[in-house]
C-alpha cells in the first residue's frame, strides 16, 4: 500500500490570517517597508541604549543598511562593530534581512521637514493592512507606511 501523502489545503479554504497578510503585503509592495520597520524598532535592542541613541537606521534596501550618526566617532564605532552588529541583527530580525551595513556622518532630521497627509483613501488602506497587528508601535508604523506608500504608488486611485 502507498503511503498517505499530506493532504495540501484546497484553495477555497481560508489561509491563517498571518499568511493572508504577508501576501497582501508583498503584493502591495510593502514588505520592505516592514522590514525596514522592525529594524528601526528593533535598533536599540541590537545596538544597545547608547549607541541607539547616538546612532539611526535610515534606509534599509535589498538588504544593505544604511546607518547615519551625527560624529564620525561614531561611525568608527559603527564599523569597527559592523559584524557584531550583521549577527545580532541576524540573530533579532532573521537571517539575510540585512547583509551589509553601510554608514554616514549628517545632522539628524528631526520634525523640520512638513507632514504631507496622505488622502482619505490612502489612510483607509493603511488602516485595512495594519489593524491585524497586536503591537501597537508596529501598528501604527504599518498604518502610517502603508498609506503613505499607497499615498505615492496609486495616488489616490485606491478603490
Amino acid at each position: 500500500m502507498f503511503p498517505l501523502m499530506p493532504r495540501q489545503r484546497p484553495r477555497s479554504q481560508p489561509r491563517p490570517l498571518a499568511e493572508a497578510l504577508l501576501v497582501a503585503l508583498r503584493k502591495a509592495g510593502l514588505s520592505q517597508t516592514l522590514q525596514s520597520v522592525e529594524v528601526l524598532r528593533r535598533w536599540p535592542e541590537v545596538v544597545g541604549p547608547e549607541m541607539a541613541r547616538q546612532t539611526w537606521p535610515e534606509i534599509l534596501k535589498d538588504g544593505a543598511l544604511v546607518v547615519a550618526t551625527t560624529h564620525p566617532a561614531w561611525r568608527h564605532e559603527l564599523h569597527f562593530r559592523q559584524e557584531e552588529i550583521l549577527t545580532r541583527l541576524a540573530e533579532v530580525l532573521g537571517p539575510g534581512t540585512v547583509k551589509a551595513i553601510s554608514t554616514v556622518v549628517r545632522t539628524r532630521r528631526g520634525n523640520a521637514a512638513p507632514e504631507v497627509k496622505p488622502r482619505a483613501e490612502a489612510v483607509a488602506f493603511g488602516d485595512t493592512v495594519a489593524n491585524p497587528v497586536d503591537d501597537d508601535l508596529l501598528r501604527d508604523a504599518i498604518r502610517r507606511a502603508a498609506a503613505a506608500n499607497a499615498e505615492a504608488r496609486y495616488r489616490g486611485r485606491l478603490a
